[in-house]
């Protein structure tokens, strides 16, 4: 059931990406489409898209050992605080937006070190993350970085879960 989880999600998350990069083009990032999609009265599917992704990472948390299956949870938890703050703009929505985000990213990370010993896609997370920084940076691909990084972290773990589960 864990393999049929994470298909689910990785099919939703390309459609969505996909979906927003046809109509939009390649934005700043992936929660740049919030903006996009709400100047047509639709920034909803934004929101939709992340607790979807929520309800999905906390099902998975459902098949994982008790001492490990909190970190699935908890990005769970993560997407859904990032699709509720999506007006990141805004000073209070923006912080917690960031928050959840990182959380949404790092705690699956953590549960595959933590619960199936494999510490390659935190390694490889925070080394794509120096590397986005150097880009920046270098004002290489500045004003899409953020955006290739979320593709990056999110194709990483969705491969780590599958393998893993």
């Amino acid at each position: 059931m864990e393999k049929l989880i994470v298909i689910i999600i990785a099919v939703l998350f390309s459609g969505y990406v996909v979906g927003i990069t046809v109509k939009f083009g390649i934005l700043h990032s992936i929660s740049r489409s919030y903006y996009e999609l709400e100047k047509k009265g639709k920034g909803f599917i934004f929101t939709l898209f992340l607790f979807a992704v929520s309800v999905l990472l906390t099902l998975y948390s459902a098949y994982i050992p008790v001492d490990g299956g909190l970190w699935f949870y908890f990005g769970g938890v993560g997407a859904a605080f990032t699709g509720a703050a999506s007006m990141y703009y805004e000073r209070i929505t923006g912080i917690v937006h960031y928050v959840a985000s990182g959380v949404l990213l790092a705690a699956p990370a953590i549960g595959l070190l933590v619960v199936f010993n494999n510490g390659w896609p935190l390694g490889l997370l925070s080394a794509g993350l120096i590397l986005a920084f150097i880009a920046y940076k270098k004002d290489i691909l500045r004003d899409t970085i953020i955006f290739w990084y979320e593709l990056y972290a999110f194709s990483l773990l969705i491969i780590n879960l599958y393998l893993s589960a």
